[in-house]
């Protein structure tokens, strides 16, 4: 299954070199968040209501992250200004984790997420548009691959351009995170304030898994621009580490921070550094009836992070 996976993505690279599909962008983002210290649950309490103590193990947390971006096809039709265009996302995510001084391991040593993700976009009557995208994923720690590790995401936006400054789309995505089919709400709001301030609502955003984001950007002028975000996300991860035999691994983390972006002809360099409010691992079970049962989750101290973002644009 996994050599069929990664075939697949080699065939969409492979088949980029033939006319009709373009490769628009690359990216590709680092982040390093220093050594944190473990908040492990109480094992004694049952209700998982006691809070979390902290321990002197700790773990520095880094990742990588690359994004290609293609353009499969575009159709403009001149007759009543309508485009219609099909594009791909070949994604791939390493979640490190450097853990030291644990007496009992809390945490895999490599979380790895890649996915091939479809979008249609297609421009409607009365300045509305929609987008159809679907995501199948491979979210796994390698140990063990099966049919539990593929997660699939598929949505439907619609999206109403009320000026050339701000638009407003709204949707839903289904996915299988915990096994079968479950709805999650989907928003885009992009409001141009001005010539120097831009406010941007993106669910889900660009970074894989369940991922928001909400920023608020200063632009200082063409080649450089400042902004504060907020981006919680989710990733769900079939994992063959707890000793209780859960296998679904849901991690949350909540960062808030600013960044700086330069732009240059064919490149944009992004400067992030974020407060990891919250960071936490969570093994449960792939069953969407026990989606809201309890389960201990394994945390990390809130920390400062650091990360570099490239965009490369064909």
């Amino acid at each position: 299954m996994k050599k069929f996976f990664f075939g697949l993505i080699f065939l969409l690279i492979y088949s980029a070199s033939f006319a009709q599909i373009k490769i628009t962008d690359l990216r590709m983002n680092t982040e390093l968040t220093p050594n944190s210290h473990y908040l492990m649950p109480d094992a004694t309490d049952l209700q998982y209501t006691k809070g979390h103590t902290k321990t002197p193990a700790k773990t520095l947390q880094s990742r990588f992250n690359l994004a290609i971006n293609f353009n499969l096809s575009t159709k403009f039709d001149s007759s009543n200004n309508s485009i219609k265009m099909w594009s791909a996302t070949i994604n791939t995510d390493h979640l490190l984790l450097d853990n030291t001084g644990y007496i009992d391991k809390a945490f895999p040593s490599s979380l790895n997420a890649s996915s091939l993700t479809l979008k249609r976009l297609q421009t409607l009557k009365n300045s509305w548009a929609f987008m159809g995208l679907m995501t199948i994923g491979m979210n796994s720690d390698y140990i063990k691959i099966d049919g539990n590790d593929l997660f699939v995401f598929a949505g439907l936006l619609w999206i109403k351009t009320f000026s050339d400054k701000f638009s407003l789309g709204t949707g839903i995505m289904v996915h299988n995170s915990f096994g079968k089919p479950l709805p999650w709400p989907l928003i885009t709001a992009n409001w141009q304030m001005g010539k120097k301030y831009k406010l941007n609502i993106d669910a889900p955003d660009q970074a894989p898994g369940l991922a928001y984001n909400i920023s608020f950007r200063y632009i200082k002028n063409e080649k450089s621009d400042f902004a504060v975000f907020f981006r919680p996300s989710n990733m769900s991860y079939d994992v063959n580490f707890s000793a209780v035999d859960r296998r679904l691994l849901n991690y949350w983390q909540i960062p808030v921070g600013v960044d700086m972006r330069t732009h240059y002809k064919h490149l944009d360099i992004i400067y992030r550094i974020d407060f990891m409010a919250l960071r936490s691992f969570t093994y449960s079970e792939k069953n969407l009836e026990k989606m809201f049962s309890k389960y201990p989750s394994h945390m990390l101290t809130p920390n400062i992070s650091f990360g570099v973002d490239f965009r490369l644009k064909f």
